[in-house]
């Protein structure tokens, strides 16, 4: 973990892996850590990862899907943070 000079926030470098296994399911690891503290029974699942994206996460940066404060204490905690596909809602039917 480093410190923004200008803002004086935390910032972790990390990396975001997907897997063509499970589409819009996405694994988050900080870089200079790798997978090296994924669980073993994640990584079997994870199959074939891929490198989707890299960047630098604060606890204040906007994120699509995840809340960025809950991503970087996974990070900081366990290693990684397992982005779950979005839950959608099933259609409702007019009768």
């Amino acid at each position: 973990m480093s410190v923004d000079r200008k803002q004086g926030t935390p910032k972790l470098l990390c990396d975001v892996f997907k897997t063509p296994r499970y589409p819009d399911m996405y694994l988050y690891v900080v870089r200079d850590e790798g997978m090296s503290r994924v669980r073993d029974e994640l990584l079997a699942r994870f199959d074939d990862p891929e490198l989707a994206l890299s960047f630098t996460l604060t606890r204040s940066r906007k994120l699509a899907i995840a809340d960025s404060a809950t991503v970087f204490d996974a990070l900081l905690d366990q290693g990684y943070y397992l982005q779950m596909p979005p839950i959608t809602s099933m259609p409702v039917l007019k009768v």
